[in-house]
């Protein structure tokens, strides 16, 4: 018992000697203010206040002064008073910051001693700016032609691009509208906390511009009223570079019948928008003579005449001419013009007629053919009038020793001759002449006005064949690119799910064009024979060594007869350090594409992807009070640069890209911890703690002294009680039981047995806890009904319980005088 109520003595000893250290160190005092850490919770700074004026005041004893290095507010003791002010510079703490609380660490001077503290402000919110352009006008020069979505940052502001910032500290967000115009739309994006950025895209493909495009570029915050600002764009083409389509008209073939009444007058005109001031006209053919020709003043139309019947051929049923429009060599279009005489001739009779009017043939690329089409029938022979498409010497001739029409070589993937033939094909015009009475050849003169040409002309089609002349060609990747791939241990991680996609075409058609991929064997990745996706196997870069690979295109799919081309790459195995993240955001995957190829284009590096894809952020404002959440579809790309075909860090990656302001570059920790440079908890989160932690201790320390005290007094008051109780049964040396009587009618004391695992029951209406301990005597106590009947055990019946019944435990009450043994 001494011992016990040491331990309590002494646990209480602690607990006061533990609190009246912490009173002890705190010297400074004040009733309404906390020296370690206060928020001025009832106060929210206007940041129009003014200079050197007076934020709070609070009375304190014990103080001697107060320091802060915080550059907006001061603080210092004047007196019994402790007081807080603006500084000098508080009025541009917008410009400078992004809080909406300021933190003061303050260090007072106390009586005997010094405390550090923390004291907050919060600021009253309020649009006090609207967006500031970093430019009142942006002068762009842009060449010509553009693409549809072309960004023109690049030539904006000199690469800064239309650029806006909003000092507020919330609701800053600047959202650009561009002035009603056909060219351009402009899109918002966030460069920092206040920084804004205008990206500039293109509606539409533009090929030509006017003079200049003036466009009003407003800028407009989130605030309550909001507030706007605006800007002017001019944008002029680059009068250095200039395109114009090439010429093109609307009708490329024309055919019309002679009229003898007047002759035949023909317009051609140019496509809208290929039309030129350089565009020269220019009449060619055979038939030349028999055309004139005049240009409208504006170069868009020419009229081709023919000349009058009387200056016409006899010998001829056709005549055709090119007309030519030209700019340069390489930009000049043509378009055929084929008058039909045959209605200017008289009729005769004994007419030999063609015995087909259309016939088609085919014939394959690349060889000569001696037999295409007989070129006599009869006593009449067969001459080409007309074919096309053609080159400057004929493919098609009448090789009269044989009587046979023949033809030289050609290419079907010739695209100079079929370029705009599909399928390529060839028509020709065969006219058919017979001998007079006189030895001449004259044309037959009868025709026939529902089907044209049917008595003496065939039209003769010649479908050219395809044969598997042209193996298969790689467009991606080169011969001897290098690709990077995560070693084993990150792979495993990161997952990529290919290395590249290969990509070959084949100038054939049909089953001479259709391409199967193949790889060399190895260890280390496969191939997928349709899609060309050079993927990972289980030991991809194992060793991290560097490999290369050789991969097969075949055509005819694959055929043993099919041609074959190969390339090799080299696969570099890639470390953490050489791996990047690179991040945009607002954009889409052809967009993100075109980025890349601009990266590349202005610098040495190759950039290969490893794997990446679109993902959702989430920005939250640093006050928690208007706390809002925004999400922004994000680009995130794991990629690989390479540098004079070697592998360089993502650091050195980092340092020349921070230049582009929409891009992020990060190393792979970012991807493993996100947000390890964020502090989520508030920024006096890491000063709590720790005291967090200590009271933390002291609470269980209190409750366990507490609970060990209770336990230890309800364990004395048990002891007190049975040692003062008055039960003679406990200490008597007399019998329990005791009958004096020994009457036969009395019931005589059970015969006590002990079973193991026997509990008594005790009823609800027990006796008291004096008597409970003489209570406990009877738990292995056992009433056999066998003993009640004399010792005569009874014969087991149906009715009778079972064997573990018979032997049931029963619950005993002594009476007060122990005279007998009640069973119930």
């Amino acid at each position: 018992m001494t011992s016990f109520g040491g331990q309590i003595q002494c646990a209480c000893w602690i607990l006061v000697v533990l609190a009246s250290s912490h009173v002890l160190c705190q010297d400074c005092h004040s009733d309404t203010f906390d020296f370690r850490r206060y928020h001025n919770e009832s106060h929210f700074l206007d940041l129009a206040t003014k200079p050197n004026e007076v934020i709070a005041k609070f009375t304190v004893s014990n103080t001697r002064s107060a320091n802060t290095t915080n550059a907006y507010i001061n603080v210092a003791v004047e007196g019994d008073q402790l007081v807080f002010s603006t500084t000098d510079k508080f009025p541009s703490y917008e410009k400078s910051e992004v809080e909406t609380r300021i933190q003061l660490v303050i260090t007072y001077g106390c009586t005997t001693g010094s405390i550090a503290g923390r004291y907050y402000q919060d600021l009253l919110e309020r649009n006090n700016y609207a967006p500031e352009f970093s430019r009142s006008q942006y002068d762009v020069t842009v060449p010509l032609p553009l693409p549809k979505d072309f960004d023109l940052s690049p030539f904006v502001d000199n690469g800064k691009g239309v650029m806006a910032v909003d000092y507020d500290l919330v609701n800053n967000t600047v959202v650009f509208t561009l002035g009603e115009n056909p060219y351009l739309r402009i899109q918002s994006m966030k460069v920092s906390d206040k920084v804004f950025r205008g990206v500039l895209r293109l509606k539409e493909q533009v090929l030509k511009l006017p003079d200049v495009v003036e466009v009003e570029i407003v800028g407009t915050d989130q605030g309550v009223p909001a507030k706007n600002s605006s800007a002017k764009l001019v944008i002029t083409p680059d009068l250095t570079i200039e395109y114009n389509d090439p010429p093109a008209f609307k009708k490329t073939f024309i055919s019309e019948d002679y009229g003898a009444d007047g002759g035949n007058t023909v317009v051609v005109e140019l496509v809208p928008g290929t039309v030129h001031e350089e565009v020269e006209y220019t009449l060619l053919g055979e038939d030349v003579k028999f055309f004139r020709m005049s240009v409208q003043e504006d170069k868009a139309k020419a009229t081709v005449v023919v000349n009058n019947e009387s200056t016409l051929p006899r010998d001829k049923f056709f005549l055709s001419v090119i007309v030519e429009a030209k700019r340069s060599e390489l930009q000049k279009a043509e378009c055929v013009i084929l008058i039909d005489l045959k209605k200017t001739l008289s009729n005769e009779s004994n007419v030999t007629a063609v015995e087909k009017t259309l016939s088609v043939l085919h014939l394959e690329e690349e060889q000569e053919h001696e037999e295409v089409f007989p070129s006599e029938v009869d006593d009449c022979t067969y001459r080409i009038i007309h074919q096309i498409p053609n080159r400057t010497e004929s493919i098609f001739s009448v090789y009269e020793s044989t009587g046979w029409i023949v033809a030289s070589k050609f290419d079907r993937e010739d695209t100079e001759l079929f370029g705009n033939v599909d399928p390529p094909q060839f028509q020709l015009v065969l006219q058919i002449r017979c001998p007079t009475s006189e030895g001449t050849p004259e044309s037959p003169p009868i025709f026939v006005d529902e089907i044209p040409y049917s008595i003496d002309s065939t039209y003769l089609s010649v479908i050219v064949d395809d044969i598997n002349d042209h193996s298969p060609e790689f467009t991606f990747p080169s011969e001897g690119d290098r690709f990077a791939f995560p070693v084993a241990r990150l792979s495993e991680r990161l997952l990529p799910s290919k290395l590249l996609q290969v990509v070959a075409i084949d100038l054939d058609a049909g089953l001479n064009a259709l391409i199967r991929y193949s790889i060399a064997e190895n260890d280390h990745f496969g191939i997928d024979p349709k899609s060309g996706v050079v993927y990972p196997l289980e030991n991809a870069l194992d060793d991290e060594d560097a490999i290369e690979l050789e991969i097969m295109a075949t055509d005819r799919d694959g055929a043993e007869d099919g041609n074959v081309s190969k390339l090799k790459i080299l696969v570099v195995p890639a470390l953490p350090y050489q791996m990047s993240i690179l991040q945009v955001q607002n954009i889409d995957e052809y967009q993100l594409s075109q980025t890349i190829e601009f990266i590349q284009s202005i610098t040495s590096f190759v950039i290969r992807t490893i794997t990446g894809g679109y993902t959702s952020l989430g920005s939250s404002m640093k006050n928690r009070r208007t706390s809002q959440r925004s999400s922004n579809t994000v680009q995130r790309l794991i990629v690989a640069v390479f540098n004079e075909d070697e592998l360089i860090s993502s650091e050195s990656f980092a340092k020349v890209m921070v230049s582009f302001d929409d891009i992020t570059i990060s190393d792979l920790e970012e991807l493993r911890f996100p947000n390890k440079d964020h502090n989520t908890h508030g920024s006096d989160y890491c000063t709590v703690y720790p005291y967090i932690i200590v009271m933390s201790v002291f609470i269980v320390m209190f409750v366990a002294s507490s609970a060990l005290c209770a336990y230890f007094w309800f364990k004395w008051r048990l002891l007190t009680t049975f040692s003062k109780s008055p039960d003679q049964s406990i200490y008597s040396d007399n019998e329990l039981i005791e009958n004096q009587n020994h009457n036969a009618g009395s019931t005589p004391p059970a015969r006590r047995k002990e079973l193991d695992g026997v509990t008594v029951d005790y009823s609800s209406d027990s006796v008291s806890r004096s008597n409970r301990l003489v209570r406990s005597l009877s738990d292995m106590m056992i009433i056999d009904e066998d003993d009640e009947t004399n010792g005569e055990p009874s014969a087991p019946s149906e009715e009778s319980p079972t064997n573990e019944a018979h032997q049931r435990r029963k619950s005993i009450r002594f009476s007060e005088d122990v005279e007998r043994i009640e069973v119930f």
